[in-house]
């Protein structure tokens, strides 16, 4: 199998090393996270549409990793295990919309259904288990 070279990282003038931090794909959309893995640099995220042609623009994460999941219509999105900024929200591929979902410090980890737009997001809950999931439908 023939290798492609996609994306490929860099030093930058202060000594940083950026890397890839994490891809996912469903369907023609794709999406690649590049970190230099601390809080102050924080995450970027691309976005494509037709298998890397199209390039959908890039979120800014103030997070030194991500946690992601993604289907045709929309990719969701999270610090996961991050302290800081807890926040959690979903992109809509077609209408390049951005929504919050809410906030989860310690696990912002929102998932959603490959084959529909069910999305499970985690909250805080303040009694009983650290964590509790809310489940509904992204429109």
């Amino acid at each position: 199998m023939a290798s492609i070279r996609l994306l490929t990282y860099t030093v930058t003038s202060d000594g940083n090393k950026w890397g890839i931090a994490g891809v996912w794909a469903h369907g023609g959309f794709r999406a690649v996270a590049v970190s230099d893995g601390t809080l102050k640099s924080s995450t970027y995220i691309g976005l494509w549409s037709d298998v890397f042609k199209t390039n959908l623009g890039w979120m800014h994460v103030k997070s030194p990793s991500v946690i992601a999941s993604m289907n045709n219509q929309w990719i969701v999105w999270g610090s996961g295990s991050q302290t800081d900024n807890d926040g959690m929200y979903a992109f809509n591929w077609s209408r390049s919309e951005v929504k919050y979902l809410g906030a989860c410090e310690g696990y912002a980890r929102p998932t959603i259904a490959s084959d529909s737009n069910v999305v499970r997001v985690p909250t805080d809950n303040d009694s009983g288990p650290a964590v509790r999931f809310n489940v509904g439908s992204l429109d």
